[in-house]
């Protein structure tokens, strides 16, 4: 599977940039030796050394985020206990010049009796990220340079999604209302100042404010409402799977739901003269996203 993002203006000299790395690179041969089971093989060493220049002339750079991770614990015909780990990772290749990127998915599998199975996952998702995507020329299947006879005995892994960061919370609702008014007060422009990092965290703390004062609620499954709206929208997990474009487009829907809300929950309140810091108004908090909004 693969996905592309072109750059604002349409661009995508990422697959320009990809081509001109492949051309260079040529080539890579099978050094290295597999001694206990006699083939020779590519490490992943061999291909960056390659590959490390012509990214660089091109300005080709590439990011992982791993998706999904199962381990489970394993045996060996000897009685050695090690892991088993298999990764499933997406890499980004981003072109320098405009931005634009092919983001790709592999799995990385490895094993390990000590405490490098998910490293060598890694190593392994990278370089099979790697050949396919930069056409590094093979003629023989790949292998990892040590094999392993394993203890067949049936096991159960569990696979494991990576979780959410929980919402921030805050020591009191008139602190949460302090945060509210303090991202209304900077609008989406100043929401999104800054590094990424920086844009997220204020998002998030908006989101945490957001519920705990009731002006949103969690979904019915407990769901909160930030990744409900990551999911509707983007259908992403974490802000960080977020490019810079689809976070400022994120940025600005947030920004207009929280004032709309805000603006709805106070003529309620107005109306009934009952408001009280905390209970989200007469309303009891809207269910994120409510269809009125703008997620």
């Amino acid at each position: 599977m693969s996905r592309l993002e072109r750059s604002p203006d349409g661009g995508a000299r990422v697959l320009e940039a990809m081509s001109k790395v492949a051309d260079a690179i040529g080539a890579v041969g099978k050094a290295q030796r597999n001694k206990e089971q006699g083939y020779s093989f590519r490490g992943i060493d061999d291909i960056i050394v390659k590959a490390a220049g012509p990214m660089h002339e091109h300005g080709l750079i590439v990011t992982p985020f791993v998706m999904k991770e199962r381990e489970e614990q394993i045996k060996s015909r000897r009685g050695a206990e090690g892991y088993r780990v298999v990764l499933d990772v997406e890499y980004t290749f981003y072109s320098t010049e405009d931005g634009s990127s092919l983001t790709v998915r592999t799995k990385g599998e490895a094993i390990d009796y000590g405490d490098k199975a998910h490293n060598k996952a890694m190593t392994a998702s990278f370089k099979y990220a790697l050949v396919p995507s930069l056409h590094i020329p093979t003629d023989e299947p790949e292998a990892d340079h040590s094999g392993h006879e394993l203890d067949r005995t049936p096991s159960q892994p569990e696979p494991r999604e990576y979780a959410a960061k929980p919402l921030p919370t805050f020591e009191s609702d008139d602190d949460a209302h302090a945060a509210i008014a303090d991202a209304l007060g900077k609008g989406a422009a100043g929401m999104k100042e800054g590094k990424m990092g920086d844009v997220q965290e204020r998002i998030r703390r908006l989101f945490g404010a957001m519920v705990q004062v009731g002006y949103w609620k969690n979904a019915s499954d407990g769901t909160d409402p930030l990744h409900v709206a990551l999911v509707r929208n983007h259908g992403a997990k974490h802000l960080s799977d977020l490019k810079r474009p689809q976070l400022d487009q994120f940025v600005e829907a947030a920004m207009e739901g929280a004032a709309k809300t805000y603006e709805r929950t106070l003529r309620a309140d107005a109306d009934a003269s009952t408001y009280t810091p905390g209970d989200g108004g007469q309303q009891g908090g809207t269910e994120f996203p409510p269809g009125e909004e703008p997620f």
